[in-house]
C-alpha cells in the first residue's frame, strides 16, 4: 500500500511543506551555526548533563557525565572544555566526600588553565580549591583562595559576585561583623553588572536578610528572604532552600509564630536529610527539640529521631536519581 502512487502523491506536499518551513526558520535565524565535531559536541552535552543531575541532587550520576565530558574534551583537545570538566569532576567528588581526589583534579585543572593564555575556569577553579578548604578546615586557605579568586574574576571582566558572597559567608560564620559587611557590600556592587548567577543573587538576598536581621529590620529581612527563597525554589537548590527556610524559622521566631517557625524547621530538616547533611541535620534536630521545650511545637520528636539515627530510611533522592 505505502508504495502506490497514491500515497506518494500524498507524501509530495508533506515534504513540500516540511522543506518550506525549514528555509523559512533559516531566513528568519540566519545562517545555520556550523555543527562541532563529534567529541567536542559530546564534551558539551556530557558537561551539560551532568551539571543537570548534580543540579538534581544525583552526585554519582553527575561525576559520570563530568568524567565521560573530560574523555571527549581529551579527544577534541579542547582545553576550555578539559579545564570545565575536570572543575566540574572535583565538585562532584566534593559532593560524595572524596576531598583528596577532588584535590588531584582541582592540581590538574589548575595547571591545564594556567597553562592557556585564557586561563580558562582560572576564578572558578580558585573558588572551588576554597571550599575544599573549609570543607577539610583551613579556613585561612579558604579565604585567600576566594579573595584571589574573586580578584582574577574582576581583572578578567567576569562577575565576581558570588565570590565575594562566599567570602561574607564565612566572617559571618565567624563573628567578623566588619569584615562581612565589606565584603556583602562587594558583593552588592557586583551584582549591578553583568554575569551574576541567579545562584550568586540568591545567596546575597540570603545574606542580607542576615544583615538586615542583625539590625532588628524585621520588615527589610523578610523581603530580602522573600526574595532568596523565590530564587531558590526556581533553581531547586536543595542547600539555598535548607538554608532560606533556617533563616525563615529564625524571622517567624521573633514575631511570634511559633507554629509557622515550627513547620520552617520542619521542612529545612526534611531538604538537609535528602541531602546527607548529617552534621547539619544534627544541628536542626536540637532546634526542634527546642522549639519542642519551649513552644510545644511540633507535637512529636520521633519522626525526626528516627530519620537522624537511621532507624527509618529516607532517602528521597533514590527515587528522582537514576
Amino acid at each position: 500500500m505505502s508504495d502506490s502512487p497514491a500515497a506518494g502523491g500524498a507524501r509530495a506536499p508533506l515534504l513540500f511543506l516540511a522543506l518550506a518551513l525549514f528555509l523559512a526558520l533559516a531566513a528568519c535565524g540566519g545562517p545555520l551555526p556550523p555543527e562541532d565535531p563529534y567529541n567536542l559536541a559530546g564534551a558539551k552535552d556530557n558537561l551539560s548533563r551532568g551539571n543537570y543531575w548534580r543540579a538534581r541532587g544525583c552526585h554519582r550520576e553527575a561525576l559520570r557525565f563530568f568524567e565521560a565530558s573530560l574523555v571527549q574534551a581529551r579527544l577534541s583537545d579542547s582545553v576550555p572544555l578539559m579545564a570545565m570538566s575536570l572543575n566540574a569532576r572535583a565538585v562532584a567528588l566534593m559532593d560524595l566526600s572524596r576531598p583528596g581526589e577532588a584535590a588531584q583534579s582541582l592540581e590538574a585543572a589548575l595547571d591545564l588553565s594556567a597553562s592557556d593564555p585564557q586561563k580558562s575556569e582560572m576564578a572558578s577553579i580558585l573558588a572551588n580549591f576554597g571550599a575544599l578548604s573549609l570543607m577539610t578546615g583551613r579556613r585561612e586557605d579558604s579565604l585567600a583562595f576566594f579573595r584571589e579568586a574573586a580578584t582574577l574574576a574582576q581583572e578578567r571582566g567576569e562577575n565576581p559576585a558570588q565570590y565575594y558572597a562566599d567570602l561574607a559567608r564565612i566572617h559571618l560564620e565567624n563573628g567578623e561583623e566588619e569584615l562581612f559587611m565589606a565584603n556583602l557590600a562587594l558583593a552588592r556592587q557586583s551584582l549591578a553588572g553583568l554575569g551574576a548567577t541567579e545562584k550568586a543573587q540568591a545567596d546575597i538576598y540570603q545574606l542580607s536578610f542576615e544583615e538586615a536581621l542583625s539590625r532588628g529590620d524585621l520588615a527589610s529581612a523578610e523581603g530580602f528572604l522573600s526574595q532568596a527563597l523565590e530564587l531558590d525554589r526556581h533553581l531547586e537548590s536543595l542547600w539555598g532552600l535548607a538554608q532560606d527556610l533556617e533563616s525563615q524559622y529564625r524571622l517567624e521566631t521573633q514575631k511570634g509564630d511559633y507554629l509557622a517557625a515550627s513547620q520552617s524547621l520542619d521542612r529545612a530538616f526534611h531538604l538537609r536529610a535528602a541531602a546527607g547533611q548529617k552534621k547539619e541535620l544534627a544541628r536542626l534536630f536540637a532546634l526542634l527539640r527546642e522549639s519542642r521545650a519551649q513552644y510545644q511545637v511540633p507535637r512529636s520528636l520521633a519522626p525526626y529521631e528516627d530519620i537522624l539515627s537511621g532507624r527509618v530510611p529516607f532517602d528521597p533522592l533514590a527515587e528522582v536519581c537514576p
